[in-house]
């Protein structure tokens, strides 16, 4: 009975889940944000054209992968010779380039519904609290463009659920060490999609502590994840350098080498960039480029224009971006927001915080009471905190989507801190009540999700509804021609 209902609850998220992320993803057609710069790194793949980019290749790569076997007949060669796609032009479709990042974004659902499943044993508790990635009007928007996010969630997750498959199945000597290069597969991907992905690390020492006393097979997980990890890493750069051997030759016959040095220039041309020091080169150049202080501005909330925002007020929701926008008639806009559904983010905070005050309590006043959540309440804790410690030392500056992360994480701790409520006040939580309590959360998500529905789907909005969904000054949403305005700062035209 319980696996028929398991498997109803999945089937249930993944449908859900199509709907909100994958159906219509290629609407509208147009960039919006990043997807300027992911298209034209994009091409280079597509026309073996060189460049080094300001992210690792894994997430661009499945751009052009898509790109390839969606539109194969499609015109991929008008930004070869710019980093930044300047102009739409008329001849692309955005599905191809598309198709990949909304295809991960969306199967990112189920792997969360397993990671509750795995962690709460419960497929009705596991499918509720799935709704908090389903429809969050956020990570649906930003999602469901060509953004590297969508590849980094998908990884990132797949990386956690190992991480609890090698702790709960720790005893079964066939899958451990399975699960054990997988782990290091999907961490290589994931950092292969961005190095924000690096704080997936701290569950190798997490893994460890587990493992303690068995050195055997700590040495086993080490031995197999390692070798997962940078065969891996190793075969996504290299499929990066043999996608791009041939730099750009503008018309006076001027090669583009990025900011290639000397030494790699030589390796580019006399046509070695796939060999081994053509391949250190690669991913040295790319670890500097990574230090990306000196390719973006640092955070200035006085500027009018500024879309980022400190890391202390993600949480909150803070800001809102408008990705892209266009006048329908006077006082009527279509918009595609990066806005929060607060019901989610709020339950998302108060999952960090319930977290916190259960770690604290367990340590010092109810060490009799402590489970095995405990556990994983304090590594996804851990990470949590130690995600934005380290973003918020970062000097360039920094946007709301860089939360996805943590953000997922908070999902997972407010399941785990929710499972550990046993009574409100005198009245005990059975199974049933705390079933109906997420019932109650899951509708509020929804409802909150389909309120802030146009913004999330480039539908047509007057000024004077966008203005009434403008609930929390610090997001920032405001409509078309609206003056900004900071509780913070004083924004002027710069």
């Amino acid at each position: 009975m319980r696996s028929r209902q398991t498997v109803w609850c999945l089937l249930f998220v993944i449908i859900a889940s199509w709907f909100t992320y994958f159906q219509n993803y290629e609407y509208p057609n147009r960039f919006f944000w990043d997807e300027n710069y992911n298209i034209a790194s994009a091409q280079k793949y597509l026309n073996d054209t060189f460049y080094i980019g300001l992210h690792p290749p894994l997430g661009r790569l499945l751009m052009a992968l898509g790109q390839h076997f969606i539109s194969p007949d499609e015109p991929n060669n008008q930004y070869l010779d710019k980093y930044s796609a300047s102009h739409f032009s008329e001849e692309i479709t955005m599905k191809g380039y598309r198709v990949f990042p909304v295809l991960l974004g969306w199967l990112t659902a189920p792997l969360l519904f397993l990671i509750f499943l795995l962690l709460l044993k419960s497929p009705t508790q596991s499918m509720l609290l799935s709704f908090l990635f389903i429809f969050d009007n956020a990570l649906v928007v930003h999602l469901r463009g060509a953004m590297l996010e969508g590849a980094l969630l998908f990884f990132s997750m797949s990386t956690i659920l190992l991480f609890i498959l090698l702790v709960e199945k720790r005893d079964a000597k066939k899958l451990f060490p399975w699960f054990s290069l997988l782990f290091g597969i999907t961490l290589a991907c994931a950092i292969g999609v961005k190095v924000l992905a690096c704080i997936l690390v701290l569950l190798i020492p997490a893994l460890l502590y587990k493992l303690y006393p068995n050195r055997r097979q700590s040495a086993q997980f080490l031995v197999l994840t390692a070798v997962g990890f940078f065969v891996t890493y190793l075969v996504i750069w290299q499929t990066h350098v043999l996608l791009t051997n041939t730099p750009y030759k503008d018309e006076n016959d001027k090669a583009n080498y990025y900011s290639a040095s000397e030494q790699y220039r030589q390796i580019i041309d006399a046509g070695e960039t796939s060999s081994p020091i053509g391949l250190f080169m690669a991913i040295r150049h790319s670890i500097r480029k990574v230090g990306f202080q000196q390719s973006a501005p640092a955070l200035n909330l006085c500027k009018v224009s500024e879309n980022g925002s400190p890391p202390i007020l993600w949480p909150l929701g803070s800001h809102a971006i408008m990705y892209t926008s266009a006048t329908v008639k006077d006082g009527v806009s279509q918009y595609l927001y990066l806005q929060a559904n607060p019901v989610v983010w709020i339950i998302g905070l108060s999952g960090v915080l319930f977290s916190f005050a259960y770690v604290v309590s367990t340590l010092f006043f109810w060490q009799g009471r402590a489970t095995g959540r405990v556990f994983y309440v304090s590594v996804f804790l851990v990470m949590y905190v130690g995600y934005m410690i380290a973003v918020s030392r970062i000097d360039r500056v920094m946007y709301l989507y860089h939360y996805f992360i943590p953000l997922v994480l908070s999902f997972i701790l407010f399941g785990l801190s929710f499972a550990e409520i046993r009574s409100i006040g005198p009245t005990k939580l059975t199974q049933a009540s705390k079933d109906i309590i997420l019932m109650i959360l899951a509708l509020c998500i929804f409802i909150s999700f389909q309120f802030y529905r146009p913004l999330t789907y480039f539908v047509p909005i007057s000024d004077e509804a966008l203005q009434r969904r403008a609930i929390f000054p610090l997001w920032e949403l405001r409509c078309r021609g609206c003056e900004r305005k900071r509780l913070w700062a004083n924004p002027v035209n710069t």
